[in-house]
């Protein structure tokens, strides 16, 4: 009777352990050897750290289960080491998908997705994305600053929603160095399915901003390329976003990334 007991009670703890509040992390960009434009061929890595004392499950899916309190040996994220996860339990999701990281020690584990152009190694590896918490997507305004609009350049602007379902939102585009009017006009967010059945976000990509503004946003300023602000709010009840931009060289494919503030 006591076995039994025993093997009750350890069963118990296992759950429990396993059973802990998970958070939602974005990893935005997913890519292997996808194709870009002018040649590109982009590709990302998601490297991690957990710089804490304790193991803190980082999953894929919230239904992967280990079973063991300390962690699997294979499984991240184990304590003070770092962990990578690449793109291969993901396959293709150039949009983006949610990971998931025990809550109760979530702090401790940091992230970073580098983004890279493969035909272009030799002259340049790439950029970091941001990988942002559940926490840092909002129902409130939000702005990106100093994003470059250039002709040599394509600006995209990438948004993504917390819950995958349709949505909208709005955006607002400010000229920073010259006194013109603002630019205003609403993006619709879709719902996305993964065949692989990760859990992803709503998404929206404006592939490059300067098609969307009038010929007066594109001009020179003073001392440089023109520079905006992008605002973006949630139009839709219970969604909460969040968005990035990137500015890549047409000709050497060299992206710089701006992110919320």
């Amino acid at each position: 009777m006591s076995r039994i007991f025993s093997v009750i009670l350890a069963a118990a703890f296992l759950s429990s352990a396993e059973a802990q509040p998970l958070e939602r992390v974005l990893v935005p960009v997913l890519a292997v050897n996808l194709p870009g434009l002018f040649g590109s061929v982009w590709h990302t890595e998601l490297t991690g750290i957990n710089e804490g004392d304790f193991f803190v499950p980082v999953k894929s899916s919230p239904d992967e289960f280990c079973g063991i309190p300390e962690g699997c040996p294979e499984q991240p994220a184990q304590p003070h080491q770092f962990f990578a996860f690449g793109s291969a339990p993901f396959g293709e999701t150039p949009h983006g998908a949610f990971i998931f990281v025990g809550s109760e020690h979530a702090g401790d584990v940091h992230f970073h997705l580098q983004a890279f152009d493969k035909t272009r190694r030799a002259t340049s590896f790439g950029a970091a994305i941001p990988v942002p918490r559940q926490e840092d997507f909002t129902d409130r305004a939000f702005s990106l600053l100093g994003v470059l609009i250039d002709p040599g350049f394509r600006t995209t602007l990438r948004v993504y929603g917390l819950e995958n379902i349709p949505s909208t939102a709005a955006i607002r585009v400010t000229r920073l160095d010259r006194p013109l009017q603002d630019v205003n006009f609403v993006t619709s967010l879709g719902s996305q399915f993964s065949r692989l059945q990760f859990t992803v976000p709503s998404f929206a990509v404006i592939p490059d901003l300067s098609s969307v503004l009038p010929a007066s946003f594109l001009l020179p300023g003073a001392a440089d390329a023109p520079r905006v602000a992008i605002q973006i709010t949630s139009l839709t009840p219970g969604q909460r976003l969040w968005a990035f931009a990137t500015v890549t060289n047409n000709s050497t494919q060299q992206i710089s990334v701006f992110g919320p503030q």
